[in-house]
């Protein structure tokens, strides 16, 4: 029995199965959350909330005119596209699972008898079915959200790169089929540039990547195989940081140039520099091939093809000049795209160093950011810059702390849990009161009993923080000053409450 057409028939099966259960229960119209506002965004190609989703919303605008155009139907086609997408997700791990289940049983290079061939295809049915009915894919398969497409290229990208595998193995130690297997990874690299435009969460299967070309091409050793994930996740931030925000502020850096200084065009600078790195790449092949460097040729192939689906991000500079009714950040030219593609809006969270939830923050400094304006001189079109806000809040060194977990003092409710769960020693208020004053080392209440107001000073001990602000009314034994956490206590949060609570139980 022909195991090839077997797995692509019972593949197509199981994405039918699933395709169709999704239709039929995909939500008539938008659900909460973002769903309307990417919806709305994808009825007339516009820019919703940073980092953007352009090729979702191309994607959505295709099928909203392939259901004829009606706003009134714009969420149920944006709905039923999530379901296909989330269709084809159960079936690229169908073949994903039974590629496994092959490995395990006859291997690559023997055809699996009957019973082998069974128990291949049981395992890929009972495991795409039980991912196609499973809640939270489910969910997110049948509403006008991004995230049923970026699970569609998390799968695709993981099954291209089985299909290397198996291409590699076929190869044997020709060299010229091995070469030709890895066409697999450059594809890869080409998803994963598209899967940017949706959601990044695609970019986390880049370190299992590289652990099956490591496995696949390289005797293993423990060494071998921890600097194969450690590689896997430093490509990881290249792509995050070089490629997705980097390239973009170079060329705007540029535009900026070409612009201001030479009077030409606005993207003029812009086009150049893409163009010059398109350059360099053509030499760097060039030097490869000469050289007889192939990693350094499918590294510089699979950038090339990255950036050739990242390129979906020109679509909010061109729809942003449009002046669309949604344009979050008015991305219309290259240096508000780098705003824009960094979030910075939304400030940021603490991983290796950063506050304690007592700490008190203060403004951090304004950011530069990049108009379409005239010369008032000369009357020449050039970028005007101007000073905005910025979101992050900066602190004093005392306060910053080594992998800080307890650092959220803005919810007065993940405050309290920290100083719950960790049983941080506290000062209490001995009486109603308010804060008449807050001083170092030191909190002057006026405790309140009836009509008498009696002054009274808490005296703050070494290590202690003040939890109450001025002016702030306070209950008998509600907490005035909190011991602040150390890298212990940082540690013991992560270990108890975010991995053991969160996790494994």
């Amino acid at each position: 029995m022909n195991f090839k057409k077997v797995n692509n028939i019972t593949g197509w099966v199981v994405c039918a199965i699933a395709s169709l259960v999704y239709i039929l229960t995909t939500e008539k119209s938008g659900s909460f959350w973002d769903t309307g506002e990417f919806v709305a965004a994808a009825y007339k190609v516009q820019m919703p909330h940073p980092p953007g989703a352009p090729l979702f919303v191309i994607l959505g605008r295709i099928f909203i005119v392939l259901f004829g155009g009606d706003g009134s139907f714009a969420a149920k086609a944006v709905n039923i596209m999530n379901a296909l997408a989330s269709g084809f997700t159960v079936l690229f791990l169908f073949w994903s699972i039974t590629h496994f289940a092959r490995k395990l049983t006859s291997g690559f290079l023997a055809e699996p008898d009957k019973g082998q061939l069974f128990t291949i295809m049981g395992a890929g049915i009972v495991g795409a079915l039980a991912f196609t009915f499973s809640d939270s894919f489910w969910y997110s398969a049948v509403e006008g959200e991004v995230y049923a497409f970026s699970s569609f290229f998390t799968a695709l990208a993981f099954w291209a790169m089985l299909k290397w595998e198996r291409a590699d193995v076929a190869a044997g130690n020709d060299a010229v089929l091995r070469a030709r297997a890895d066409r697999w990874i450059v594809f890869i690299f080409f998803s994963m540039g598209l899967s940017i435009g949706v959601h990044l969460l695609g970019l986390l299967t880049i370190p299992a990547i590289v652990m099956i070309y490591y496995f696949r091409r390289y005797n293993y050793t423990r060494w071998g195989a921890i600097w194969a994930f450690v590689i896997g996740c430093l490509i990881t931030g290249f792509v995050q940081v070089v490629v997705i925000q980097l390239s973009v502020k170079l060329a705007g850096r540029f535009d900026i140039f070409f612009v201001n200084s030479f009077g030409l065009p606005f993207f003029s600078g812009f086009v150049f520099f893409f163009l010059l790195l398109g350059a360099l790449c053509w030499w760097g092949l060039s030097y490869a091939r000469r050289k007889n460097l192939s990693v350094l040729r499918l590294g510089l192939w699979s950038f090339i093809f990255m950036m050739l689906g990242y390129s979906s991000y020109v679509t909010p500079l061109e729809r942003s000049n449009a002046n669309t009714a949604i344009d979050m950040n008015n991305v219309d030219n290259p240096m508000n795209l780098v705003y824009y593609l960094g979030r910075e809006q939304y400030g940021s969270q603490p991983i290796f160093m950063g506050p304690h939830f007592l700490a008190q923050g203060h403004a951090g400094d304004y950011k530069t950011l990049y108009s379409k304006g005239k010369n008032p001189a000369t009357g020449q079109k050039e970028y005007i810059s101007y000073q905005s806000p910025s979101p992050e809040v900066e602190y004093d060194s005392k306060d910053v702390q080594l992998f800080p977990r307890v650092w959220d003092g803005n919810d007065p409710n993940h405050a309290n849990y920290y100083i719950q769960w960790l049983n941080l020693p506290v000062i209490t208020a001995r009486k109603n009161s308010y804060v008449q004053n807050v001083l170092d080392g030191a909190i002057q209440v006026v405790e309140v009993e009836g009509s008498q107001q009696t002054p009274y000073t808490y005296e703050l001990p070494e290590g202690f923080a003040p939890r109450a602000s001025r002016g702030q009314p306070v209950q008998a034994g509600q907490p005035l000053a909190v011991k602040i956490p150390t890298t212990a206590d940082n540690i013991q949060w992560f270990f108890t409450y975010q991995m053991g609570f969160m996790y494994w139980r």
